[in-house]
């Protein structure tokens, strides 16, 4: 068990807030916070990684709150207002949260093709990730929307090494990324084609049809354009599609939900 203590929060007989996690993963950059919530005001109750369990020191009147909330926070956070990224979330009665993911994640659906659109036609096709739907394009996931402090990614997974097709909201419009496509137009849909300036470990074009590749939906924290947990996909990936060996380049392959990934947890006071 390890013990954090939040300044300001010590009392003479103090209560415990006690975590426990089931899926949550440490993090390499940021850190987990926690909150007793009372209304429209907000309680630090401590600052942490991943164990499997957490004590925390916590206010005399915690049993009188609302929720817990966990947050992710910045690298060298150094204030006491919260980033608003809630991971995981609970009303708390009789002593006790069951802590949950704020989205309803279990009717996420899509699928993906496999083209690269900015080079032109019948050029290095299986390089490049589509979510359109084809053969009128129109949308191919079907996600639901998420909070403030979340956005989704699409992924390539190359020979074992992810590469973002790019971070987005909606799933009728372009993402936020182009960094890795050629110059022609693409379509107004998420996706990227990987032909320019790849990421160090990897050589484009990539042929995506070799039997191993993955591509993959994450749900990514974002504070302001930036991922407070590094570019590194976070854990929560509820759609993830296997790429056939020899895959036809402009037909629509279908991705499994998978909720595995969608972490949940308990606050317990005593």
């Amino acid at each position: 068990m390890v013990s954090l203590f939040t300044a300001g929060c010590v009392q003479d007989t103090p209560n415990e807030m006690v975590l426990t996690f089931d899926g949550l993963e440490a993090l390499e950059e940021g850190h987990y916070e926690g909150w007793a919530i009372f209304g429209e005001d907000k309680v630090s109750t401590g600052t942490f990684n991943v164990g499997d369990e957490l004590s925390f020191v916590a206010p005399e009147n915690i049993g009188d709150a609302d929720a817990i909330v966990i947050t992710i926070e910045p690298e060298g956070d150094a204030d006491a207002a919260s980033s608003g990224i809630v991971v995981l979330s609970g009303d708390l009665s009789e002593g006790s949260a069951a802590l949950e993911f704020p989205v309803d994640l279990s009717g996420a659906s899509g699928s993906y093709i496999l083209a690269t659109p900015t080079n032109g036609a019948n050029t290095n096709e299986n390089s490049g990730i589509w979510f359109l739907d084809l053969p009128d394009p129109s949308p191919a996931l079907v996600l639901p929307t998420l909070p403030d402090g979340w956005v989704y990614e699409g992924w390539a997974v190359f020979e074992g090494t992810p590469v973002t097709s790019g971070r987005f909201t909606a799933v009728d419009e372009a993402d936020g990324f182009d960094g890795y496509s050629d110059v022609q137009q693409a379509p107004p849909f998420p996706g990227e084609d990987y032909l320019l300036n790849p990421p160090a470990g990897v050589t484009f074009p990539i042929d995506l049809d070799d039997g191993a590749s993955l591509v993959v939906i994450s749900v990514e924290p974002d504070m302001n354009g930036v991922d407070p947990t590094g570019e590194a996909p976070f854990q929560i990936k509820p759609l993830v599609g296997e790429v056939p060996a020899g895959a036809a380049d402009h037909f629509n392959y279908q991705m499994e939900l998978s909720l595995d990934s969608v972490p949940s947890g308990t606050a317990t006071i005593n």
